[in-house]
């Protein structure tokens, strides 16, 4: 399995200690239904963590009249589909070009690029994508997604933040902005934002994870517990809160004479 600390870095398998948590959501999708959802047995990483229900997600934005390039993007994505990966990207660097205007067209170019690795190249096509429509929240989140995965911490966090402003309801958005926070040490500041996406969406194990790591990282052992507890009811197979458990029993355990 993998997971990841505060600082990005990443393991597989084996038990970690206190550096440990599930990372930010995995990037929105293209509206057309493109998704890369995580394996049911491990822990999401950063890329793979599946998106919550929508809670008040925006409509998607819509720069000029583009019927014809979204019918074009859809065969993009059927090409994705079918593994055929490097045609899939050439047909979207096609659309693009010929619609330099169509604000999707950046968005569905730059999710497929982030999938690939090609996270420089995703970077500039979601800048592209909110310089046509700067409020575009779903561009936001995943912008923030990417400048996270490079270590650009700082620059994620005020597109986190232009997500929750358009969205203020959306749990992944909370999630997200309350990792890049942790990562920076600011955790009661993180904590409130683990806290707010619980609320939005009491089935998000993800979050109820990240906010009992962030309670036992700040020494509040007590608090960290139902967050945990909570998160492996919801994901029986998350072998890692298991283990923050037993080690907070063991701290909070009294100290033999």
């Amino acid at each position: 399995m993998m997971i990841s600390d505060w600082t990005g870095r990443s393991y597989l398998g084996g038990l970690l200690s206190l550096a440990v948590l599930i990372s930010a959501c995995r990037p929105t999708a293209p509206t057309t239904g493109i998704t890369d959802g995580a394996g049911t047995n491990t822990p999401p990483t950063a890329a793979e963590t599946p998106t919550p229900p929508t809670q008040g997600t925006a409509p998607l934005p819509q720069v000029g009249n583009h019927a014809g390039a979204t019918d074009e993007l859809q065969a993009a994505e059927s090409l994705w589909r079918q593994g055929r990966t490097n045609e899939a990207v050439l047909r979207l660097d096609e659309i693009v070009k010929k619609n330099l205007d169509f604000e999707e067209a950046h968005f569905s170019r730059a999710f497929f690029l982030g999938q690939i690795g090609r996270n420089s190249d995703a970077i500039k096509s979601y800048e592209d994508a909110l310089r046509l429509v700067p409020d575009y929240a779903e561009a936001h989140n995943n912008l923030g997604n990417l400048l996270v995965r490079e270590k650009r911490i700082e620059e994620a966090i005020p597109h986190f933040e232009a997500a929750l402003q358009k969205v203020p309801d959306n749990a992944s958005y909370h999630n997200n902005l309350g990792t890049a926070l942790a990562r920076q040490q600011k955790l009661p500041e993180a904590v409130q934002e683990f806290n707010r996406a619980v609320q939005l969406n009491a089935e998000y194990p993800d979050a109820w994870f990240n906010l009992g790591r962030s309670y036992m990282q700040m020494g509040h052992y007590p608090e960290a517990i139902r967050p945990l507890q909570t998160a492996l009811k919801i994901r029986p197979d998350l072998e890692i809160a298991r283990r923050l458990l037993r080690e907070i029993q063991q701290k909070m355990a009294p100290q033999s004479p």
